[in-house]
């Protein structure tokens, strides 16, 4: 193994064992590790694909200067540092609606308009304010798919049915004290955009249908981070689904260029906070073409220390 401490780190180096001992250590023990396969096949097909993704971005370099996003990162970096130090909310790493919250906004990500409410008349002034219809959503520890435990009630015509639905919430959910109230949007896309960090990979950028559709169709395709323009603008435009942005049956297209944005911003957020791990906006409201993008729903986990790059095994 003389030739995994003796190799340059320049040098792209790939291993094959086709044996059913575990691999030496010493790869796993490389700096950076040396990825491992079982079979030839597997190793030249994920060594095509990253001179695939190497050629394509040099392409672009030559051809198109990089389109920036920049972010905030002090007050980013004080969010998720607050919340790391406090252990989080819960063993998960799920940021509470608060912090979430607070690092969109740091972030330069749209979101609809909402509030916490700790009563029901609080719930009240503020859907009076913003007017109705609105969306009710119960906050409790330990909640994240709201959908699916029935704590979510949507266009909220008036305070009478306001009163109705808050207090259905705060009986029927389980560890329900405050709610969240949201302009009710309507008519508009639905899409998803996720991350993901792999311990292979490093973070990977999810785009495709939001709302019940990820789950009927399943549509999802991801970019590895970091997303330039480009980067961004191919994942929505080559989605199976893309053309429900487009302009059809008199309707104007959706705001694409905003869609595009808000990746880009995602990517940036990644690339000041590596501790998120796990992130899920969806649905995104993709309105008509000048309009803009809003997230309608965001879930984010942290953790303290992100995990080196190992090695991929195909077995």
């Amino acid at each position: 193994m003389d030739v995994v401490r003796q190799t340059p780190s320049a040098h792209t180096l790939l291993t094959v064992f086709m044996q059913q001992e575990p691999v030496p250590t010493v790869l796993s023990n490389a700096s950076p590790p040396i990825p491992t396969w079982r079979y030839p096949e597997a190793a030249a097909a994920a060594l095509a694909a990253a001179v695939e993704v190497a050629e394509r971005r040099t392409r672009r370099a030559a051809e198109l200067p990089p389109q920036e996003v920049s972010l905030g990162a002090a007050a980013l970096r004080q969010i998720v540092d607050q919340a790391l130090a406090a252990r989080l909310p819960n063993e998960t790493g799920w940021l509470d609606q608060g912090a979430v919250a607070a690092l969109l906004e740091a972030a330069g990500v749209p979101c609809v308009e909402q509030a916490v409410a700790g009563s029901l008349a609080e719930a009240q002034d503020f859907a009076a304010r913003i007017g109705f219809p609105v969306v009710v959503k119960a906050i409790a520890p330990g909640l994240v798919h709201r959908s699916e435990a029935g704590a979510v009630i949507v266009d909220v015509r008036d305070a009478e049915a306001l009163q109705a639905a808050g207090t259905r919430l705060l009986e029927t959910v389980p560890g329900c004290e405050t709610l969240l109230i949201q302009k009710f949007v309507a008519g508009a896309r639905e899409c998803l955009v996720g991350v993901s960090r792999e311990p292979s990979f490093g973070h990977l950028i999810a785009f495709g249908l939001g709302g019940i559709a990820v789950e009927t169709l399943g549509q999802v395709q991801f970019r590895l981070h970091q997303l330039e323009g480009q980067d961004a603008e191919e994942l929505v435009r080559e989605h199976p689904a893309a053309r429900l942005l487009g302009a059809y049956r008199g309707r104007p297209a959706g705001d694409n260029d905003a869609l595009i944005t808000l990746l880009q911003r995602v990517s940036a957020l990644l690339t000041i906070c590596p501790e998120i791990v796990e992130a899920d906006f969806n649905p995104v409201k993709v309105l008509d073409t000048g309009h803009g993008v809003c997230v309608v729903d965001a879930r984010v986990r942290v953790e303290s220390s992100p995990p080196s790059i190992t090695p991929v095994r195909r077995r």
